[in-house]
């Protein structure tokens, strides 16, 4: 499982645990439970029936449907159902888990009267020790419960004849395979797609692409003249280069820009992570946090020098990243982001955290320009990008010799979740490897933009 989905479960757990505590005094029903046997089923219906009126992962099984609920309730006489999310916003497809819970744990004869989700508040400001009753929001589903229940059953009925089935049905892939979330069996269907399918045309929804596909399309390099003019601009771009294996280059728009940005120039790159859970005072679940940066400084000269700064794990890093974003960018020269929105939110965050360092911020702020603008302007498009912008794309298509994939961390949201994950890491060894692994990510990540500029430099001299 990619880390990125683990996090996503480690998160998981990790707020289901601390919403517990609105509910204290509770009896885990899965503790010592096998995962493959009826035991925490078993232990809810002992549970029960010795008045225990708090349960958590409680387990029912109805009509060969097992759910396990976050914390099953007795208050004032009457069971209620409590599910957790961590997100701040509930979909309906919380809303379709919870009521299936609901309507199994009904179908085994326990009169459940109310179903509630409990999802973290967005608006939720750190002061001193966790409120907990302000960290999340409990809302009443009831009534959709109740209104979803006969569907639900009658859809999980039909899922189960499915099951029976001796081999897989034929299903032709299209967007349901991404809704409500990406399927986990993807791979196995879509290994006959090919590198040109129309479900890889960047710039476009899925029912677009699926209907390409439903149509006979299974190499968008065969589009038509007159689907290609719906196309949005990136997408044209992938579609155009790919037929004509070559590369679309507008030399006096890259010119003008190569010649705004001058011959020293710092490139600069900001890591953050979001935790799920406010750690800091002031925070709100999920606020952006930076951690770390590299800056490579490029002189008059062709000198190239470069400074790196991760934050120690544990403590807040806002104070610290930002004296040191301020002393490692000293100077008047251009400073390169790539994708600059999102570098100058972060310093604007700093700068209302920190308004004694508001005129530095500005000056770099004002110095800014972003690396990504030939790419999105679409003054440079390689047939690898494949209508992508990102620089886990751009850079590869550019320096071939300069990619990821030999690197520990290889991407952003793999960077946090090792950064956050550091807090808890005992290990000095393994937190040292961390360490490295995460200074190594940052370097690539600006290290690769100066080799992604001399490129556009090589293009028009």
């Amino acid at each position: 499982m990619p880390p990125e989905r683990l996090a996503v479960l480690r998160r998981g757990n990790e707020v289901g645990e601390l919403a517990r505590k609105l509910f204290p005094g509770g009896v885990d029903a899965s503790a010592g439970a096998s995962p493959r046997s009826m035991d925490a089923v078993v232990r809810t219906k002992e549970l029960i029936e010795a008045g225990t009126k708090i349960i958590y992962e409680a387990s029912f099984v109805h009509n060969e449907i097992l759910v396990m609920i976050d914390v099953l309730a007795l208050e004032e006489g009457e069971w209620n159902m409590y599910e957790v999310k961590s997100s701040l916003r509930i979909s309906q497809s919380n809303i379709n888990d919870a009521s299936l819970q609901f309507a199994v744990v009904r179908g085994t004869g326990l009169d459940v009267r109310r179903v509630f989700l409990v999802n973290l508040n967005g608006y939720y400001r750190r002061r001193g020790q966790l409120n907990l009753k302000e960290l999340f929001n409990v809302t009443e589903i009831t009534s959709d419960a109740f209104r979803l229940e006969s569907d639900l059953m009658k859809a999980a009925e039909e899922q189960k004849l499915v099951l029976g089935m001796p081999q897989a049905p034929e299903i032709k892939i299209g967007a349901q395979c991404y809704t409500p979330y990406e399927c986990d069996f993807r791979g196995q269907c879509w290994k006959s797609t090919g590198d040109f399918s129309p479900f890889k045309l960047s710039g476009t929804s899925r029912s677009e692409q699926g209907r390409l596909y439903a149509e006979g399309c299974l190499d968008y390099r065969n589009l038509s003249g007159e689907e290609k003019k719906n196309l949005s601009r990136l997408t044209y771009l992938q579609v155009v280069t790919a037929q004509k294996n070559s590369i679309h280059l507008d030399k006096e728009s890259i010119r003008s820009y190569l010649q705004k940005a001058g011959e020293e120039i710092m490139f600069v790159d900001i890591e953050s992570f979001q935790p799920a859970i406010p750690v800091y005072e002031g925070t709100s679940p999920f606020m952006q946090l930076p951690f770390a940066f590299s800056v490579h400084h490029l002189l008059k000269d062709g000198e190239l020098k470069h400074y790196v700064f991760i934050a120690e794990p544990g403590e807040d890093p806002r104070k610290r990243f930002t004296e040191e974003f301020i002393r490692a960018t000293e100077g008047h020269c251009t400073i390169m982001a790539y994708d600059m929105t999102a570098e100058n939110g972060i310093l604007n965050q700093m700068k209302k955290l920190f308004p004694e360092y508001r005129s530095e911020i500005d000056s770099r702020i004002a110095r800014t320009s972003d690396l990504m603008k030939p790419f999105s302007e679409g003054w440079y498009h390689h047939p690898s990008m494949m209508g992508s912008i990102s620089l886990k794309y751009v850079l590869p298509a550019l320096v071939p010799e300069l990619n990821y994939d030999n690197l520990k961390i290889r991407n952003g949201s793999h960077a946090m979740t090792v950064y956050e994950g550091l807090t808890k890491e005992n290990d000095l060894f393994a937190r040292a490897e961390k360490l490295d692994a995460l200074r190594e990510y940052s370097t690539l990540d600006t290290l690769g933009m100066v080799r992604i500029f001399n490129v556009l430099r090589s293009c028009v001299n």
